[in-house]
């Protein structure tokens, strides 16, 4: 996926470029303790609120919230700039930061960190959610992905940052926990 992934921000011939995995079944928000769901023409709406804000905030990675449980939207953070943007839809701002290559499975944790990093700041709507089905499609990903692919890659990651900044326990998820310490 990495090598996938810097293809298309290396190729795209535009400075704002929308990834969005081919699982994504929707894309929506909360509203009043309803999950909504948009249409085409206003999530494209949304995209271009979503640039213009990143742009203003020097925000080179922006994105929306990688849980569509109303549980884990809260009204008064509509929006954070610590917390992970992941691979399955990502907004970028043309950058020099790429996806690193011996990650194969966690590329997406180390790309936002690697904004957080250079930037301090990767912008998250919250408020704003995709619906996507990771585990058992076929194709993508889960051609090679294993519980022992999955571990390794975790554990390359936690090396990568260190355990302060990258939590990991496989008995409990096989994502890492992040904490970003800005």
């Amino acid at each position: 996926m990495a090598r996938i992934r810097n293809w298309m921000l290396d190729t795209v011939d535009d400075d704002e470029i929308v990834i969005i995995d081919d699982d994504v079944s929707a894309v929506g928000f909360h509203e009043r303790g309803k999950q909504i769901t948009v249409n085409e023409q206003r999530f494209l709406s949304f995209l271009r609120i979503g640039f213009d804000t990143a742009k203003a905030l020097n925000c080179y990675l922006w994105g929306v919230n990688v849980q569509s449980d109303p549980m884990f939207y809260h009204a008064w953070k509509p929006v954070a700039f610590n917390l992970p943007v992941l691979g399955p839809l990502t907004c970028h701002v043309r950058n020099p930061i790429r996806y690193d290559l011996s990650l194969g499975l966690k590329e997406d944790y180390d790309f936002f960190l690697q904004h957080c990093l250079k930037y301090r700041r990767v912008l998250r709507f919250d408020k704003w959610y995709y619906m996507a089905k990771h585990i058992g499609n076929s194709g993508g990903c889960n051609s090679y992905r294993t519980s022992a692919a999955e571990q390794e890659q975790a554990v390359r990651l936690v090396r990568k940052w260190g355990s302060k900044i990258v939590g990991y326990n496989p008995k409990i998820s096989i994502n890492p926990k992040l904490k970003v310490p800005f």
